[in-house]
């Protein structure tokens, strides 16, 4: 990973790798330093780098920069892993804190449910005033980003929601297609889709390490604000990547769903209705049915 870092220094990507990796664990072990000299004295860490020689400075400076590369590499391993916690996929032993954050989310998108169907009412009855009727529209778009199965954070409710729109529309499990529809879309749609899914890890990845300051609150009780108000605003930087995110998995489905059918040699549905039977039928083919189970009639065309 080195070798292929230094080859891309001078390029985009290089940087684009650098910003997004490298700059909260600088971040983070910059602050330990701050914290350190909170603590010990700004004249101690003087004394301390003057008195080794030229050589001894260059390898401290050289092995300070070899630990934050290695944390950052290391912490964005963890990507995945942490996402899937701010998304609310939590281990069975803390039913007792899904349980208390579920009640959390039923209570506010009742209360997003309630205020809706009032302002609908007006709606329909032409009496809203401006600010109502923009409050009806962030309110619509929130019911959109609400899953039928309710997770226990927000980040959680939107990448639901935006997974079970392909399959409410048009019977196709996105976890279960996607992968394949993916290898179809082209290589624009893969760009965009790939920097929003980056941005998606960066703002899992920025949210761990605010939460690892904490680890500096033995040198400076300031630490722990830092960390607190670095952790909210990254997550709510995260819900607000995480909604692009699932705007374009739900319109790479609407656009480009045809190539899948296409590609697997299914018939193309004539209606709605149809399109969501054929399209439940490519989910069980792609999840491992039995082919000749799902008695669909091909083409002499599209079985040649």
């Amino acid at each position: 990973m080195p070798t292929k870092f230094l080859e891309t220094l001078g390029s985009k990507l290089a940087q684009k790798w650098v910003s997004t990796i490298l700059t909260p664990a600088f971040l983070f072990w910059i602050g330990g330093l701050g914290a350190w000299i909170w603590r010990n004295d700004w004249r101690s860490l003087e004394t301390w780098l003057t008195q080794p020689s030229q050589a001894a400075q260059m390898a401290l400076l050289v092995g300070w920069l070899l630990v934050i590369l290695i944390s950052a590499l290391l912490i964005k391993r963890f990507d995945l892993f942490v996402l899937r916690l701010l998304e609310g996929y939590w281990p069975p032993y803390l039913f007792w804190l899904k349980s208390f954050f579920l009640r959390r989310q039923h209570k506010r998108i009742k209360n997003l449910q309630t205020k809706f169907q009032q302002l609908a009412l007006k709606y329909f009855q032409n009496a809203l005033t401006v600010e109502e009727s923009d409050q009806f529209v962030r309110l619509d778009l929130q019911k959109r980003r609400i899953p039928n199965y309710i997770m226990p954070t927000e980040l959680g409710n939107i990448l639901r929601a935006a997974e079970e729109k392909p399959k409410n529309k048009y019977g196709l499990d996105a976890i279960i297609c996607f992968p394949r529809l993916w290898l179809l879309l082209p290589e624009n749609v893969q760009t965009e889709l790939s920097e929003a899914r980056t941005q998606l890890n960066t703002g899992a990845r920025i949210w761990l390490w605010s939460v690892l300051f904490l680890v500096w609150t033995p040198f400076a009780l300031w630490a722990i604000p830092v960390s607190l108000i670095s952790a909210y605003l990254s997550y709510r930087w995260t819900i607000d990547v995480a909604i692009v995110y699932g705007e374009l998995i739900e319109s790479v489905f609407d656009l480009y769903r045809t190539l899948l059918y296409k590609s697997l040699r299914f018939p193309l549905p004539s209606s709605p209705q149809e399109e969501k039977e054929m399209g439940q039928k490519v989910t069980q083919y792609l999840w491992g049915r039995d082919f000749k189970q799902l008695n669909l009639t091909f083409t002499d065309e599209q079985s040649s």
